[in-house]
C-alpha cells in the first residue's frame, strides 16, 4: 500500500484553514508586547493576566505554546514590514559582485 502525503508532502499534520477573529500575527505581536513588559516570555497565565485578548484564541489558532511564544523569542517581528524593498540586498550583491571583479 502506497503512503500518501499531504500538505506539500509533509507528514505533519496541518490545521484547518481560518477565518481569525484577531490575525494571527496580532496575537504574537501581543506576546512579545508582554514579553517586554514584564522582561520574559510568558506563560499561559502571564499572558491571561496582562494580554488583551482571551487566551481561546491562542488555544484555538495555534498548534502549541512554542508557536504562540516564538514571535516573542525572535527579534525580527514587527507591526510594520521594512520598508527598504530588498534595498539592503541589493547592496550586498552589488558588494560581492565588485570583490569578484576585482579578483578576476
Amino acid at each position: 500500500m502506497e503512503r500518501v502525503l499531504t500538505s506539500k508532502n509533509s507528514p505533519v499534520p496541518r490545521l484547518e484553514k481560518q477565518i481569525y477573529k484577531i490575525p494571527k500575527k496580532t496575537l504574537q505581536l501581543e506576546v512579545k508586547r508582554v514579553a517586554g513588559e514584564i522582561g520574559h516570555i510568558p506563560s499561559r497565565d502571564e499572558l491571561t493576566q496582562f494580554g488583551k485578548y482571551p487566551i481561546e484564541y491562542y488555544d484555538k489558532y495555534f498548534v502549541s505554546w512554542g508557536g504562540v511564544t516564538a514571535a516573542a523569542r525572535t527579534t525580527g517581528m514587527t507591526e510594520k514590514r521594512n520598508g527598504n524593498n530588498g534595498h539592503e540586498v541589493t547592496q550586498q550583491l552589488r558588494l560581492l559582485e565588485s570583490k569578484a571583479e576585482l579578483k578576476t
